[in-house]
């Protein structure tokens, strides 16, 4: 997704996503990944989430399995109704203080430079927060433990036209 143009309810992206989410080929894939800039949830820190309510609802009714966001200089997982929103943002710039933060948050961090690890296996997706020393950090794993769709094989969805 495109956090740089509109992505409000009705707006043409918004329409583009459920499109996707809709069709054949994500109801067939093993994993539904949504990838976007600026948060849909994150703690109030530098930058603040937006349209969270508006995308869940989709999200989460048609299967979205991890939602990957940046934008802030810190690292957050969060796990709501079994989707994983993690934002990313520990790459080498400067970190942003962690202000209130939404719940369920199961992992966070502001002081520690790296990166995350995601794993997709036939039935599982887990992963890892890694610190640039090359370990992972305590507290920073987690498992899908899901079994979703009949075959290891992931269908491609089209590029997003924004």
């Amino acid at each position: 997704m495109n956090s740089e143009k509109s992505f409000k309810k009705d707006s043409s992206q918004y329409n583009f996503v459920l499109s996707e989410l809709k069709s054949d080929a994500a109801k067939n894939a093993r994993y539904i990944i949504v990838i976007i800039h600026n948060p849909f949830l994150s703690c109030q820190c530098s930058h603040d989430a937006r349209e969270f309510s508006t995308y869940h609802s989709i999200f989460s009714t048609y299967g979205v399995d991890l939602v990957l966001q940046a934008h802030n200089h810190n690292v957050q997982y969060y796990k709501v109704d079994s989707i994983i929103y993690q934002v990313s943002g520990a790459g080498g710039r400067s970190h942003y203080p962690l202000g209130p933060t939404p719940t369920p948050t199961f992992f966070q961090n502001d002081n520690l430079y790296g990166f995350s690890a995601i794993k997709l296996t036939d039935d599982d997706i887990n992963g890892n927060f890694y610190s640039n020393n090359g370990k992972a950090v305590s507290g920073s794993d987690f498992s899908m433990n899901q079994k979703k769709g009949s075959s290891a094989d992931s269908a491609t969805l089209p590029r997003s036209p924004f």
